[in-house]
């Protein structure tokens, strides 16, 4: 799905999964370290070198991973403002300038054929505008709008933004 014009978004999107997957990853290896590192206190040899050696990097593991999942969680934090500001940008680059431009051709196109039918431009233009083809394109107009906060979050606006992409594109080949 990418392409040129979504890249950035796309990028912003890529990178809060990864780090959500970090976080996931770094949550499991804290609660299995911290259950091994019980286990290993309890039962291990202490004559044992080597069990001594699992306890010393399971307890440094115990006491680093939440430093490191702080970290990713705090870079996770700022994903979202990064994801907002590719959507606005995304959306006053290409998608909305690209729908106007849409609404132009199709309002031209419908203009050409409906005109024999209706001579009075009064009648005409409000033919024009309640036409489907009108009515698909303010629908996609009406929801790719910038959102200082989106109703739905961040991440959803940002997928609903690429989803009306994807429909203005449909669109376009429809009419072409």
């Amino acid at each position: 799905m990418k392409s040129q014009e979504t890249q950035n978004l796309e990028s912003a999107l890529s990178k809060h999964a990864s780090l959500q997957a970090e976080i996931a990853d770094i949550q499991r290896l804290s609660a299995e370290s911290a259950t091994r590192l019980a286990a290993l206190e309890n039962t291990c040899d202490l004559g044992d070198a080597g069990a001594l050696g699992e306890v010393g990097r399971t307890q440094i593991l115990v006491a680093l991973l939440p430093r490191r999942l702080a970290a990713k969680e705090q870079q996770l934090a700022e994903a979202d403002p990064e994801i907002l500001k590719a959507t606005h940008s995304f959306l006053e680059t290409t998608l909305i300038p690209k729908i106007k431009s849409l609404r132009q051709k199709t309002e031209g196109k419908i203009k050409g054929e409906l005109k024999g039918y209706f001579p009075n431009p009064e009648t005409l233009n409000t033919a024009i505008l309640s036409s489907a083809l009108i009515s698909g394109l303010d629908r996609l107009a009406f929801g790719a709008s910038i959102q200082a906060q989106p109703f739905d979050g961040v991440l959803k606006y940002a997928r609903r933004t690429l989803d009306a992409w994807e429909q203005v594109k449909t669109f376009e080949s429809k009419i072409s």
